[in-house]
């Protein structure tokens, strides 16, 4: 037999998704207006809040990676984690607090739930858990009550009445918006939706900036640094779930709950495609994400109801992360079966 006098060599390989570091850089890149518009709004306690959260996480990872000789800081993840953390923990909570929270959260990510890109439990989610538990007053109610959607029938004019000012931009645009729907398919948009999605009255920066945050998704989606399977069923399911039960057990109506509302108000655009997506809580096959993104959205229906919730959504998150766990299980053994049998 001829002997084939071969070389394997270490190079060149070509690879097709992003490394770790790259997809870090364009998350946060992607983050970058929200920073903005927070110095734009002068809100500068939200910027210190996400500053704090940023240091706690690095000191703890450099607590990890000291004793143990490596150097992680340079993939980006725990940047990431922390931009995330401040953006998400409500304004108001003393800066010593949050940096002890982000503090812990990455310590027990790291150390107990699986270590680093291995976690199934996102560490900005449990920094809210902790958050929460520690001091549930620093978290705000619902923006709407339940007796006043109930008496006037629309979960946004209960909003309206009870919190809401709309601008004169915001009537402008929507007049605009709804000449050009209503001689196309006959549509009249409220007022009230343009404002929701430029600026929505939030003490959680993150689920303020609602066009941003879908501005960034598009990026994190068209450059590949997430897929679209987990955030488009989970903003489906819970957008349908909304619809046809919103309203029932306020008035007995089936199909008239306020899809665009609860999307805008319960922070589920920037959870979709800066917490779900989440590489190492997340599944790794499409039936896999299919079916997490479809246990996210009826855990969101159940604890954010008919939207503006601002805190429902985070233990969804923690359900799914949870629910997430035994996914993956289903999937090891499917793979192993195949393995198997091939």
């Amino acid at each position: 037999m001829k002997k084939n006098d071969w070389i394997l060599s270490p190079s060149p390989f070509i690879v097709n998704s992003q490394t770790v570091t790259t997809m870090s850089i364009i998350i946060a890149c992607t983050l970058i207006p929200h920073l903005v518009m927070l110095a734009v709004d002068r809100d500068l306690t939200s910027l210190l809040q996400i500053a704090v959260a940023l240091t706690g996480s690095l000191l703890a990872e450099l607590c990890i990676i000291i004793p143990q000789r490596r150097n992680t800081l340079g993939d980006g993840l725990v940047l990431v984690q922390g931009l995330l953390t401040g953006l998400l923990l409500p304004v108001g909570i003393p800066l010593i607090s949050i940096a002890l929270i982000s503090f812990l959260s990455v310590l027990i990510c790291r150390v107990l739930f699986g270590g680093t890109g291995y976690s199934w439990l996102h560490p900005s989610v449990a920094a809210v858990a902790i958050a929460y538990v520690s001091a549930p007053h620093w978290f705000p109610d619902n923006l709407a009550g339940g007796e006043t959607i109930g008496s006037i029938g629309s979960i946004l004019g209960a909003f309206k009445l009870e919190n809401f000012r709309i601008g004169q931009q915001d009537m402008e645009i929507t007049a605009a918006l709804n000449r050009m729907l209503s001689s196309i398919a006959g549509i009249k948009l409220p007022e009230g939706y343009v404002s929701l999605f430029w600026n929505a009255p939030s003490s959680i920066p993150a689920f303020r900036y609602n066009i941003f945050t879908l501005a960034g998704s598009l990026v994190l989606i068209s450059m590949k640094t997430v897929d679209w399977y987990i955030p488009a069923v989970f903003i489906g399911v819970y957008a349908a779930l909304v619809r046809i039960f919103a309203m029932y057990p306020l008035n007995g109506l089936f199909m008239q709950g306020d899809m665009l509302f609860s999307i805008l108000t319960s922070g589920i655009l920037f959870i979709a495609f800066y917490v779900l997506t989440d590489t190492s809580s997340s599944p790794r096959t499409i039936t896999g994400k299919l079916v997490y993104g479809m246990s996210a959205g009826i855990f969101a229906w159940l604890l954010c109801g008919p939207g503006g919730s601002h805190t429902g959504i985070f233990f969804a998150v923690l359900l799914t992360n949870i629910s997430g766990t035994a996914i993956e299980q289903v999937e090891t053994r499917i793979h192993d079966f195949h393995g198997a049998r091939a």
